[in-house]
């Protein structure tokens, strides 16, 4: 991770991630879903910026919940 913000983040990745993907982050913490918004190359790969859409912490996470109603 290169930086984090309230809405999203900036991620140093091996190889490119077209902008519009979604994505699936999870740490032992929070998982999140969200889209990737921009990819541009860089020295040591690839930055991309990833907007998050919906938080939830791990422990709290049901299958039921991961269901998304936007488009």
């Amino acid at each position: 991770m290169i930086n984090l913000s309230a809405g999203g983040m900036c991620l140093q990745v091996a190889n490119p991630i077209p902008a519009g993907t979604a994505v699936k982050i999870e740490t032992s913490e929070i998982l999140l879903l969200g889209d990737i918004c921009y990819c541009s190359a860089d020295n040591d790969g690839f930055r991309v910026g990833f907007v998050a859409k919906h938080r939830m912490a791990r422990e709290a996470a049901r299958q039921d919940q991961l269901v998304s109603t936007h488009p």
